[in-house]
């Protein structure tokens, strides 16, 4: 009986050790799945490590070619100078060049055609001027700027292929062009073509980008150069225009001064002989009377000699002075008004005269009828005012009172003009010489009869400006 029981203990041991065995072994089977899901998780991680090391290669060497590229474009532009031409032929190349392309052009339009200025590698036969209709480059030129890079492939299979020479002469199979403006007008088209189908994108578009940059700052420094060169053209001729004006006018003016100066000398001549010749009058009328024994004859002769004395007198003063349109009136008349005082010998011992006239330029058209009238004034004062022995004082004054308004006054302080005199219809022939004269120089005449005889003559005088 107790070895029945110690065997059944046995079998249940028994059958104990083998679940946990089992147990041991579906653990085992875990473990073992979950090292072959880390294991392919790893695989995965390193593959995935290879594709990104590799993609960092290709960045990297697509950066370094970029750099290159940038490395060989700055090169050709430092080496720009001012050659215009030169400049154009050192971007066509660089396109060329960078793009690996087969020929590279920059056309222009020019008179109605389609002229390639920048050639590169170009093939032999090449027509570098040419009608521009059915050329790629003439409908990039058309499309004007804000295009961007244009690239066709397959030209074969387009219809550039039949309007295009130089597509099925050359074998071309890829295009990639770019405008050039100057300003607001499209001028140009920089273009590579290709005879094998090549792949284009952004970065080719990049770099014809920064090339047409380049040409369009060369295509606006050379329409400033031209716009200064014509500038300067045209300075030159208007300094030379200038010169030749200058040259006339300096001898215009050499010959009015010629003119002039012998104008100068035939009037200063003309007055000199008027002068005499009045002179001459007055020393016959002077003679004459001296034989005359009427004295009321005598004294008109001695008027006519006074009043051609103050005409002389102008004409003397014109031919001594450096402006032979005027006279100072001021000396002028101070002159006149003692000559005429002092012919009156007699009366010039009782009757003092006192002259206070400013300097004043008239017109010789002025002081002639100016000059008259002072003559008549006095002579008619020293021949009324005053008679017997009765003594006084005879006061002339002259003075602007505006800028171009001059006031005479001649003053005495004798016996008056009679009350029921008019003057203006008096039948004195002084007085109807003053009232005349007056009227040729536009003059306004006041008579003032208190306290003797005041004359104020006030008259305008032309500017000499």
């Amino acid at each position: 009986m107790k070895a029945g029981i110690e065997a059944q203990d046995d079998l249940d041991a028994a059958i104990a050790g083998l679940d946990a065995l089992a147990e041991k072994a579906e653990e085992s089977k875990d473990a073992i799945k979950r090292l072959h899901t880390a294991q392919a998780a790893a695989l995965n991680m390193m593959e995935d490590a290879e594709e990104f090391r590799r993609e960092a290669e290709r960045a990297n060497d697509s950066l370094t070619e970029q750099q290159n590229i940038l490395s060989s474009l700055n090169e050709t532009f430092v080496h720009l100078g001012p050659d215009y031409g030169r400049n154009v032929q050192l971007i066509t190349q660089a396109c060329g060049k960078t793009l690996g392309a087969v020929c590279a052009l920059y056309n222009r339009l020019e008179g109605g055609l389609l002229c390639s200025i920048g050639q590169w590698r170009t093939p032999g036969g090449f027509n570098p001027v040419d009608k521009p209709e059915g050329h790629i480059c003439h409908d990039l030129i058309r499309k004007g700027k804000g295009n961007g890079a244009y690239i066709i492939r397959n030209l074969p299979e387009t219809g550039y292929y039949k309007t295009d020479p130089n597509v099925a002469a050359y074998g071309l199979k890829t295009y990639i062009g770019h405008a050039v403006n100057c300003g607001e007008q499209t001028v140009g088209s920089l273009c590579a073509v290709f005879q094998e189908d090549a792949q284009l994108g952004a970065n080719e578009g990049m770099i014809m980008g920064m090339l047409a940059k380049a040409l369009e700052n060369e295509e606006e420094r050379w329409q400033s150069y031209a716009k200064l060169k014509k500038t300067n053209k045209d300075l030159e001729a208007t300094q030379n225009a200038s010169l030749n004006i200058m040259s006339d006018l300096d001898r215009q003016r050499k010959e009015l001064d010629k003119s002039l100066q012998e104008k100068e000398a035939l009037i200063r001549e003309v007055h000199h002989r008027v002068k005499n010749n009045m002179q001459i009058i007055s020393s016959l009328l002077k003679l004459q009377s001296y034989s005359i024994e009427d004295p009321a004859l005598k004294a008109i002769f001695k008027d006519c000699e006074n009043r051609i004395k103050s005409m002389t007198k102008v004409h003397e003063r014109l031919y001594r002075t450096e402006d032979l349109a005027h006279i100072d009136f001021g000396d002028y008349i101070k002159s006149l008004a003692v000559d005429i005082f002092h012919s009156f010998k007699a009366n010039a011992a009782r009757i003092s005269l006192a002259v206070n006239a400013e300097g004043v330029a008239m017109p010789i058209d002025t002081a002639i009828p100016c000059g008259l009238i002072v003559n008549e004034l006095i002579t008619n004062a020293m021949k009324h005012a005053f008679p017997g022995d009765r003594k006084g004082e005879l006061v002339i004054e002259m003075k602007k009172i505006e800028k171009l308004t001059i006031e005479l006054i001649v003053r005495d302080n004798g016996v008056g003009i009679p009350d029921g005199l008019d003057w203006r219809t008096s039948k004195s022939l002084g007085l109807n010489l003053v009232n005349s004269l007056a009227g040729q120089i536009h003059a306004n005449i006041d008579l003032n009869r208190e306290g003797g005889t005041e004359w104020r003559i006030r008259f305008g005088v032309k500017s000499q400006e």
